[in-house]
């Protein structure tokens, strides 16, 4: 009979462990009709290394019905033949390593921190948590039904902290996880003031009060928007059709601009608009914005884009971590 090497292989398309190919199929663990007559009354001993076994749940005699198993060939798509068998295979355990953030890093509230993993066997959906205080308790990243793309784009939360932590786990077993080898910090932006200057038509240069500024986007057509470290928003210079006119609320993490036209982000993921269009696609898992003259350009948390406006055509795949829109006819992203 043929025989192989014991060792060990890796799992096949299908992330099955199957042995058909390594060892001879066909071997002592048998039964036919006349099983309890002629077959061996001891387990045979099998290889002398290794933890698995190959079985055979029949023999050439023992028809498809008694093996409850079915089979169809485009041959003979009504056929039967007492050869049909199946195989025992062993599903490959499952695994997730975290690639990243995984310690030593400075993140920045309100920015996109691509979270990266890998993972083996059969991983459908990851739960992505975060911790404050190494490890003591855990917040949610992401919700349940994530999928397992091996990117995240984690929108930082505005909090200071140098004991972080960032854990994969799959969604339907806890146990099976990863965490970050050691703590990265997340730091608040540096408040500060705004100083403008050149032509000031519109009120352009009349800057806000206050030294709690955290981000500042000038994007707009003689318009500018700012994000407070409060969470709140201000905008100055021309108002022609409401593009000064910020939403009230103090939950606001990104901002972006574009001729006529704000965006911000909230801190549940969610898209607003003001100014030239009020419209702004809707869902809870927007971790970036940028606006063009007529159009505007979103990053998701699972790496894909959107676009809407004046272009309205986007690349395909997930796998994005940056954006930035042109002013009229393009848009520009960073793949991972």
């Amino acid at each position: 009979p043929y025989t192989s090497p014991i060792g060990s292989f890796h799992s096949n398309g299908y992330g099955l462990y199957d042995m058909v190919g390594n060892v001879w199929d066909w071997c002592n663990d048998w039964y036919d009709r006349d099983y309890y007559d002629v077959s061996p009354y001891d387990n045979p001993t099998g290889a002398t290394d290794g933890t698995e076994r190959v079985l055979r749940p029949g023999s050439w005699s023992t028809t498809a019905n008694l093996c409850r198993v079915a089979c169809r060939g485009y041959y003979n798509p009504n056929g039967t033949d007492s050869s049909y068998g199946f195989r025992v295979v062993r599903i490959p355990e499952s695994t997730v390593l975290l690639n990243g953030p995984n310690g030593g890093e400075s993140l920045t509230s309100g920015k996109v921190c691509p979270i990266r993993w890998s993972s083996t066997g059969s991983i459908s959906d990851v739960l992505i948590e975060y911790s404050l205080d190494n490890g003591s308790s855990w917040a949610g990243v992401s919700p349940l039904n994530v999928g397992n793309n091996g990117l995240y784009n984690w929108l930082v939360p505005r909090v200071n902290s140098d004991e972080c932590l960032v854990r994969v786990s799959d969604a339907s077993d806890p146990n099976i996880r990863d965490v970050s080898d050691d703590v990265f910090t997340i730091n608040l932006p540096i408040d500060g003031y705004i100083v403008a200057w050149g032509l000031n038509d519109y009120g352009q240069c009349d800057v806000p009060d206050g030294r709690d500024f955290a981000e500042i986007v000038s994007s707009g057509f003689e318009f500018s928007v700012a994000l407070r470290s409060n969470g709140s928003l201000a905008a100055w210079g021309l108002n022609s059709v409401g593009q000064c006119d910020v939403p009230e609320g103090n939950d606001f993490v990104a901002i972006g601009a574009g001729s006529s036209h704000g965006l911000a982000i909230k801190t549940d993921g969610s898209l607003v608009a003001w100014g030239s269009t009020t419209y702004a696609p809707t869902g809870y898992d927007f971790v970036a914005i940028a606006g063009g003259g007529y159009h505007s350009l979103a990053l998701k948390a699972d790496g894909s884009l959107i676009t809407w406006g004046s272009i309205t055509d986007v690349p395909d795949g997930n796998d994005f971590i940056a954006i930035s829109a042109g002013s009229y006819n393009s848009n520009l992203a960073l793949r991972a």
